[in-house]
């Protein structure tokens, strides 16, 4: 599907753990497009069973959880999110520093 990139924009960054290790890691870019020209083509088969478009009301029940998160994310205008990581709290704030610890 050709797209010029004067009609996308990057819309969300997800860092996430996509396995049970840490070493699993992934960076996932989502952008939007105000126009493209021809027709969405699935070219991983053997990942995928379908490319289809619904109504971001009205997906499928067996979407990939990330995907589902991360359009939630998008709705809400939120840029950069993480997933798959153990949670973190900020316990103290100084000097431009901040400290986390595990929750």
């Amino acid at each position: 599907m050709p797209l010029n990139p004067a009609d996308i924009k990057v819309v969300h960054v997800m860092h996430r753990n996509s396995g049970l290790d840490q070493k699993n890691e992934r960076i996932d870019v989502f952008f939007s497009a105000k126009k493209w020209t021809g027709s969405i083509e699935n070219r991983e088969p053997h990942k995928c069973d379908d490319l289809s478009w619904f109504k971001v009301h009205e997906l499928p029940v067996n979407i990939i959880p990330y995907i589902r998160d991360v359009l939630e994310k998008i709705r809400c205008k939120e840029t950069y999110s993480e997933q798959g990581w153990k949670k973190m709290s900020v316990t103290h704030f100084c000097c431009n520093a901040i400290m986390l610890k595990n929750v």
